[in-house]
Protein backbone atom coordinates (compact mmCIF):
# COMPACT_ATOMS: atom_id res chain seq x y z
CA UNK A 1 0.00 0.00 0.00
CA UNK A 2 1.38 3.30 -0.94
CA UNK A 3 2.33 5.76 1.91
CA UNK A 4 0.63 9.30 1.95
CA UNK A 5 3.23 12.27 2.30
CA UNK A 6 1.56 15.14 2.88
CA UNK A 7 4.05 18.05 1.75
CA UNK A 8 3.30 21.97 3.16
CA UNK A 9 4.17 25.15 1.65
CA UNK A 10 3.53 27.98 2.84
CA UNK A 11 0.87 29.35 -0.37
CA UNK A 12 1.32 28.19 -3.96
CA UNK A 13 3.96 30.73 -5.33
CA UNK A 14 6.38 29.78 -7.71
CA UNK A 15 9.33 30.94 -5.17
CA UNK A 16 12.52 28.42 -5.12
CA UNK A 17 10.83 26.83 -1.84
CA UNK A 18 7.72 26.00 -3.60
CA UNK A 19 9.27 24.95 -6.83
CA UNK A 20 11.35 22.16 -4.96
CA UNK A 21 8.33 21.14 -3.17
CA UNK A 22 6.40 20.50 -5.79
CA UNK A 23 9.18 18.51 -8.13
CA UNK A 24 9.95 16.75 -4.96
CA UNK A 25 5.99 16.11 -4.87
CA UNK A 26 6.26 14.96 -8.87
CA UNK A 27 9.04 12.75 -8.58
CA UNK A 28 7.95 10.87 -5.51
CA UNK A 29 4.63 10.07 -7.10
CA UNK A 30 6.33 8.83 -10.26
CA UNK A 31 8.67 6.09 -8.53
CA UNK A 32 5.73 4.77 -7.13
CA UNK A 33 4.88 3.44 -3.26
CA UNK A 34 4.28 6.77 -2.64
CA UNK A 35 0.45 8.77 -2.85
CA UNK A 36 1.90 12.72 -2.08
CA UNK A 37 -0.65 15.58 -2.12
CA UNK A 38 0.50 19.28 -1.51
CA UNK A 39 -1.20 21.90 0.64
CA UNK A 40 -0.87 25.10 1.34
CA UNK A 41 -1.39 27.37 4.69
CA UNK A 42 -2.62 30.66 3.25
CA UNK A 43 -4.43 31.11 0.12
CA UNK A 44 -2.77 33.98 -1.57
CA UNK A 45 0.60 34.02 -3.82
CA UNK A 46 -1.47 31.54 -6.30
CA UNK A 47 1.01 30.54 -9.15
CA UNK A 48 -0.71 29.27 -12.28
CA UNK A 49 2.39 27.44 -13.34
CA UNK A 50 3.25 26.07 -10.35
CA UNK A 51 -0.29 24.76 -9.30
CA UNK A 52 -0.50 23.03 -13.73
CA UNK A 53 2.87 21.39 -12.85
CA UNK A 54 1.35 19.46 -9.96
CA UNK A 55 -2.17 18.73 -10.98
CA UNK A 56 -0.22 17.43 -14.58
CA UNK A 57 1.45 14.72 -12.10
CA UNK A 58 -2.12 13.86 -10.63
CA UNK A 59 -0.78 15.38 -7.28
CA UNK A 60 -3.51 16.72 -5.17
CA UNK A 61 -3.24 20.23 -4.15
CA UNK A 62 -5.44 22.36 -1.67
CA UNK A 63 -5.08 24.22 1.68
CA UNK A 64 -5.23 23.95 5.37
CA UNK A 65 -5.05 27.80 6.59
CA UNK A 66 -3.43 28.44 9.14
CA UNK A 67 -3.65 32.15 11.46
CA UNK A 68 0.12 32.23 11.82
CA UNK A 69 0.27 35.88 13.49
CA UNK A 70 -2.75 35.82 16.29
CA UNK A 71 -1.48 35.67 20.08
CA UNK A 72 -0.24 32.41 21.97
CA UNK A 73 -4.15 31.30 22.75
CA UNK A 74 -5.73 31.85 19.76
CA UNK A 75 -2.47 30.39 17.80
CA UNK A 76 -3.57 27.20 20.30
CA UNK A 77 -7.33 27.08 19.12
CA UNK A 78 -5.75 27.22 15.39
CA UNK A 79 -2.98 24.58 15.83
CA UNK A 80 -5.59 21.94 17.21
CA UNK A 81 -7.98 22.55 14.22
CA UNK A 82 -4.81 22.67 11.76
CA UNK A 83 -3.50 19.41 13.58
CA UNK A 84 -7.22 17.64 13.17
CA UNK A 85 -7.63 18.77 9.51
CA UNK A 86 -4.03 17.35 8.49
CA UNK A 87 -5.38 14.31 10.70
CA UNK A 88 -8.14 13.65 8.41
CA UNK A 89 -5.96 13.09 5.76
CA UNK A 90 -4.16 10.22 7.22
CA UNK A 91 -0.61 10.86 6.64
CA UNK A 92 2.22 8.22 7.10
CA UNK A 93 4.77 11.72 6.54
CA UNK A 94 4.78 15.20 6.59
CA UNK A 95 7.07 17.67 5.13
CA UNK A 96 7.46 21.32 5.26
CA UNK A 97 8.92 24.52 4.11
CA UNK A 98 9.75 27.97 5.46
CA UNK A 99 9.04 29.16 8.78
CA UNK A 100 5.44 29.67 8.74
CA UNK A 101 4.26 26.04 7.20
CA UNK A 102 7.36 24.53 9.56
CA UNK A 103 6.45 25.94 12.77
CA UNK A 104 2.97 24.74 12.44
CA UNK A 105 3.48 20.78 11.22
CA UNK A 106 6.34 21.16 14.12
CA UNK A 107 3.69 21.72 16.52
CA UNK A 108 0.75 19.20 15.78
CA UNK A 109 2.22 16.71 14.01
CA UNK A 110 2.66 13.86 16.49
CA UNK A 111 -1.10 14.51 16.61
CA UNK A 112 -1.56 13.69 13.45
CA UNK A 113 -0.71 9.79 13.61
CA UNK A 114 1.93 10.80 11.11
CA UNK A 115 4.86 8.34 11.88
CA UNK A 116 6.96 10.95 10.99
CA UNK A 117 7.90 14.78 10.31
CA UNK A 118 10.87 16.47 8.13
CA UNK A 119 11.24 20.23 8.63
CA UNK A 120 12.92 21.77 5.44
CA UNK A 121 15.34 24.84 6.35
CA UNK A 122 15.69 26.65 3.07
CA UNK A 123 17.23 29.90 4.46
CA UNK A 124 19.02 31.91 6.66
CA UNK A 125 16.57 31.56 9.12
CA UNK A 126 13.44 34.03 8.66
CA UNK A 127 11.51 34.33 11.62
CA UNK A 128 14.36 33.08 13.78
CA UNK A 129 14.30 35.79 16.28
CA UNK A 130 16.59 36.24 19.16
CA UNK A 131 15.23 38.53 21.20
CA UNK A 132 11.59 37.12 20.90
CA UNK A 133 11.92 33.43 21.00
CA UNK A 134 8.00 32.22 20.06
CA UNK A 135 7.24 29.51 22.33
CA UNK A 136 5.08 27.55 19.56
CA UNK A 137 8.31 27.82 17.11
CA UNK A 138 10.20 26.77 19.92
CA UNK A 139 7.87 23.74 20.53
CA UNK A 140 7.82 23.06 17.19
CA UNK A 141 11.77 22.65 16.32
CA UNK A 142 11.62 20.60 20.02
CA UNK A 143 9.22 18.27 18.37
CA UNK A 144 11.38 17.62 15.10
CA UNK A 145 13.00 14.79 14.39
CA UNK A 146 14.71 15.35 11.51
CA UNK A 147 15.71 18.72 9.76
CA UNK A 148 16.91 18.89 6.13
CA UNK A 149 18.85 22.18 4.71
CA UNK A 150 19.68 22.60 1.28
CA UNK A 151 22.99 24.57 1.97
CA UNK A 152 25.24 25.00 4.85
CA UNK A 153 24.68 28.26 5.56
CA UNK A 154 20.95 27.25 6.33
CA UNK A 155 21.87 24.61 8.45
CA UNK A 156 23.94 27.29 10.51
CA UNK A 157 21.33 29.54 10.67
CA UNK A 158 19.47 26.85 12.08
CA UNK A 159 21.93 25.83 14.95
CA UNK A 160 22.94 28.79 16.14
CA UNK A 161 18.98 29.73 17.03
CA UNK A 162 18.61 25.89 18.00
CA UNK A 163 21.07 24.07 19.06
CA UNK A 164 19.40 21.41 20.37
CA UNK A 165 18.77 20.04 17.14
CA UNK A 166 18.14 16.25 16.37
CA UNK A 167 18.82 14.69 13.43
CA UNK A 168 20.20 17.48 10.59
CA UNK A 169 21.00 16.69 6.78
CA UNK A 170 22.14 18.91 4.39
CA UNK A 171 20.93 18.01 0.56
CA UNK A 172 22.09 20.53 -1.75
CA UNK A 173 19.10 21.02 -4.27
CA UNK A 174 19.74 19.38 -7.69
CA UNK A 175 19.20 21.19 -10.93
CA UNK A 176 17.53 19.53 -14.19
CA UNK A 177 16.63 22.33 -16.76
CA UNK A 178 13.98 20.80 -18.69
CA UNK A 179 13.25 20.68 -22.47
CA UNK A 180 12.58 24.42 -23.26
CA UNK A 181 8.85 24.82 -24.81
CA UNK A 182 9.60 27.83 -26.75
CA UNK A 183 13.22 28.54 -28.61
CA UNK A 184 15.42 32.22 -28.12
CA UNK A 185 13.60 34.00 -31.04
CA UNK A 186 9.73 33.41 -29.80
CA UNK A 187 10.99 34.54 -26.43
CA UNK A 188 12.90 37.94 -28.22
CA UNK A 189 9.81 38.65 -30.14
CA UNK A 190 6.98 37.75 -27.44
CA UNK A 191 9.17 40.07 -24.87
CA UNK A 192 9.78 42.82 -27.82
CA UNK A 193 13.44 42.70 -27.70
CA UNK A 194 15.98 42.55 -30.69
CA UNK A 195 17.50 39.31 -31.39
CA UNK A 196 21.30 40.28 -31.08
CA UNK A 197 20.16 42.59 -27.99
CA UNK A 198 22.28 41.40 -24.54
CA UNK A 199 19.64 40.98 -22.24
CA UNK A 200 20.34 40.20 -18.12
CA UNK A 201 17.55 37.86 -16.20
CA UNK A 202 17.07 37.42 -12.85
CA UNK A 203 14.51 34.33 -11.55
CA UNK A 204 12.66 35.20 -8.22
CA UNK A 205 9.76 36.58 -6.74
CA UNK A 206 9.66 40.23 -7.13
CA UNK A 207 9.87 40.85 -3.11
CA UNK A 208 11.59 43.22 -0.70
CA UNK A 209 14.02 40.15 -0.23
CA UNK A 210 15.02 40.20 -3.82
CA UNK A 211 15.97 43.52 -4.19
CA UNK A 212 15.06 44.20 -7.66
CA UNK A 213 15.13 47.86 -7.28
CA UNK A 214 18.85 47.46 -6.94
CA UNK A 215 19.13 46.07 -10.45
CA UNK A 216 16.61 48.84 -12.15
CA UNK A 217 19.27 51.26 -10.78
CA UNK A 218 21.95 49.73 -12.39
CA UNK A 219 20.55 49.11 -15.51
CA UNK A 220 20.13 53.13 -15.20
CA UNK A 221 23.69 53.36 -14.91
CA UNK A 222 24.32 51.13 -18.20
CA UNK A 223 21.76 53.38 -20.44
CA UNK A 224 23.66 56.04 -19.70
CA UNK A 225 27.21 54.47 -20.26
CA UNK A 226 27.80 55.61 -23.87
CA UNK A 227 30.57 52.77 -24.51
CA UNK A 228 27.15 49.79 -24.29
CA UNK A 229 24.78 48.86 -26.55
CA UNK A 230 21.51 49.44 -24.44
CA UNK A 231 20.82 46.08 -22.63
CA UNK A 232 17.68 44.65 -21.78
CA UNK A 233 16.51 42.88 -18.24
CA UNK A 234 14.38 39.98 -17.63
CA UNK A 235 12.78 40.14 -14.17
CA UNK A 236 11.09 36.86 -14.37
CA UNK A 237 8.81 35.73 -11.30
CA UNK A 238 5.33 36.50 -9.35
CA UNK A 239 4.47 39.65 -8.90
CA UNK A 240 5.16 40.15 -5.07
CA UNK A 241 4.61 42.97 -2.59
CA UNK A 242 7.31 44.94 -4.30
CA UNK A 243 6.17 44.94 -7.46
CA UNK A 244 4.21 48.43 -7.66
CA UNK A 245 7.56 49.71 -6.10
CA UNK A 246 9.64 48.66 -8.78
CA UNK A 247 7.29 48.90 -11.37
CA UNK A 248 7.25 53.01 -10.55
CA UNK A 249 11.27 52.95 -10.59
CA UNK A 250 11.08 51.43 -13.74
CA UNK A 251 8.49 54.14 -15.45
CA UNK A 252 10.36 57.05 -13.73
CA UNK A 253 13.80 55.73 -15.27
CA UNK A 254 12.59 55.83 -18.96
CA UNK A 255 13.87 52.17 -19.46
CA UNK A 256 10.06 50.68 -19.76
CA UNK A 257 10.81 49.12 -23.33
CA UNK A 258 14.53 47.89 -22.08
CA UNK A 259 12.46 46.32 -18.89
CA UNK A 260 10.56 42.84 -18.62
CA UNK A 261 8.71 41.91 -15.97
CA UNK A 262 6.54 38.83 -17.38
CA UNK A 263 5.57 37.27 -14.40
CA UNK A 264 5.48 33.30 -13.07
CA UNK A 265 6.83 31.63 -16.26
CA UNK A 266 6.16 28.26 -17.02
CA UNK A 267 8.79 27.83 -19.57
CA UNK A 268 11.93 29.42 -17.96
CA UNK A 269 14.00 26.85 -19.53
CA UNK A 270 13.25 28.93 -22.97
CA UNK A 271 13.38 31.97 -20.98
CA UNK A 272 16.81 31.69 -19.47
CA UNK A 273 18.15 30.18 -22.54
CA UNK A 274 16.41 33.47 -24.31
CA UNK A 275 18.85 35.52 -22.51
CA UNK A 276 22.74 36.26 -21.60
CA UNK A 277 23.38 36.62 -18.42
CA UNK A 278 22.13 36.05 -15.16
CA UNK A 279 21.93 38.98 -12.96
CA UNK A 280 20.76 38.01 -8.96
CA UNK A 281 20.55 40.65 -5.99
CA UNK A 282 19.28 39.11 -3.67
CA UNK A 283 20.06 40.18 0.19
CA UNK A 284 19.67 36.60 2.09
CA UNK A 285 19.49 32.97 0.31
CA UNK A 286 19.94 29.77 1.02
CA UNK A 287 21.29 28.06 -1.89
CA UNK A 288 19.39 29.92 -4.90
CA UNK A 289 17.36 28.11 -7.49
CA UNK A 290 17.54 31.54 -9.35
CA UNK A 291 21.38 31.16 -9.89
CA UNK A 292 21.57 27.68 -10.08
CA UNK A 293 19.11 27.22 -13.00
CA UNK A 294 21.20 29.56 -14.77
CA UNK A 295 24.24 27.63 -14.13
CA UNK A 296 22.83 24.82 -15.82
CA UNK A 297 21.79 26.71 -18.81
CA UNK A 298 26.08 27.84 -18.94
CA UNK A 299 25.24 31.19 -18.10
CA UNK A 300 27.76 34.05 -16.40
CA UNK A 301 26.61 35.23 -13.33
CA UNK A 302 26.34 38.89 -11.60
CA UNK A 303 25.30 38.35 -8.22
CA UNK A 304 25.68 39.32 -4.39
CA UNK A 305 28.22 38.71 -2.18
CA UNK A 306 26.01 36.79 0.30
CA UNK A 307 26.63 33.01 1.88
CA UNK A 308 23.69 31.54 -0.50
CA UNK A 309 24.98 32.82 -3.63
CA UNK A 310 28.69 31.74 -2.38
CA UNK A 311 27.70 28.21 -1.71
CA UNK A 312 26.35 28.09 -5.77
CA UNK A 313 28.90 29.55 -7.46
CA UNK A 314 32.08 28.94 -5.13
CA UNK A 315 34.05 31.21 -2.98
CA UNK A 316 36.36 32.63 -5.45
CA UNK A 317 34.02 33.86 -8.10
CA UNK A 318 34.87 36.57 -9.41
CA UNK A 319 31.50 38.01 -10.13
CA UNK A 320 30.05 38.54 -7.02
CA UNK A 321 29.36 42.30 -5.81
CA UNK A 322 27.93 43.99 -2.56
CA UNK A 323 24.81 43.76 -2.02
CA UNK A 324 22.51 46.78 -2.56
CA UNK A 325 25.04 48.58 -4.44
CA UNK A 326 23.74 49.42 -8.13
CA UNK A 327 27.31 50.83 -8.90
CA UNK A 328 29.08 47.45 -8.54
CA UNK A 329 26.57 46.13 -10.38
CA UNK A 330 26.94 48.05 -13.36
CA UNK A 331 30.80 47.65 -13.46
CA UNK A 332 30.93 43.88 -13.34
CA UNK A 333 27.55 43.70 -15.91
CA UNK A 334 29.67 45.79 -18.13
CA UNK A 335 32.84 43.79 -18.03
CA UNK A 336 30.85 40.91 -19.29
CA UNK A 337 28.90 42.31 -21.89
CA UNK A 338 32.38 43.73 -23.37
CA UNK A 339 33.94 40.42 -23.53
CA UNK A 340 32.14 38.04 -25.02
CA UNK A 341 35.29 35.36 -24.78
CA UNK A 342 35.04 35.99 -20.98
CA UNK A 343 31.64 35.64 -20.53
CA UNK A 344 31.01 32.26 -22.46
CA UNK A 345 34.18 31.19 -20.41
CA UNK A 346 32.69 31.78 -16.89
CA UNK A 347 29.09 30.46 -18.65
CA UNK A 348 31.14 27.02 -18.97
CA UNK A 349 32.45 26.77 -15.64
CA UNK A 350 29.43 27.35 -14.04
CA UNK A 351 27.58 25.07 -16.34
CA UNK A 352 30.25 22.45 -15.07
CA UNK A 353 30.30 23.21 -11.59
CA UNK A 354 26.67 22.46 -11.63
CA UNK A 355 26.36 19.21 -13.46
CA UNK A 356 29.16 18.33 -10.78
CA UNK A 357 27.61 19.74 -7.24
CA UNK A 358 24.03 20.02 -8.05
CA UNK A 359 22.82 16.58 -9.38
CA UNK A 360 18.86 16.34 -8.85
CA UNK A 361 19.05 12.66 -9.54
CA UNK A 362 21.46 12.58 -6.01
CA UNK A 363 19.33 15.23 -4.52
CA UNK A 364 16.33 13.03 -4.93
CA UNK A 365 17.69 9.68 -3.59
CA UNK A 366 18.70 11.56 -0.83
CA UNK A 367 15.23 12.30 -0.28
CA UNK A 368 13.86 9.19 -0.59
CA UNK A 369 16.50 7.56 2.03
CA UNK A 370 15.78 10.21 4.54
CA UNK A 371 11.70 9.47 3.72
CA UNK A 372 12.25 5.79 4.62
CA UNK A 373 14.79 6.42 7.16
CA UNK A 374 11.52 7.62 9.21
CA UNK A 375 8.99 5.67 7.73
CA UNK A 376 10.99 2.71 8.38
Amino acid sequence: MAKRILILIDGFSAGGAEKHAALLACHLKKSGGYDVSVFAITDHQKSDVLIELLKGDGILIGSIPFKFYYGHLRRGVELIRFAMRVRSMKPDLIMSYTIRPNTAAGAIWKLTGAKGFIWNQVDRGFGFTKNHRDKILMWALRNTPLFISNSVNGLESLNNYFQKAKKTRIIKWGVELKRAAHDRSYWRTELKIPKDAKTGIMVGNLTSFKDQITLVKAWVRLHSDENLDKPYLILAGYHGDTYQEISRAVNESGLADFIKMPGSVADISGLIRASDLCVFSSLSEGLPAGITECMAAGLPVVATDIQGNKEALGDDYPFLVKPGDPAAFADSIKTLLLDDQLSESIGENNKSRCEKEFSQVESFKKYENAIKSLLG
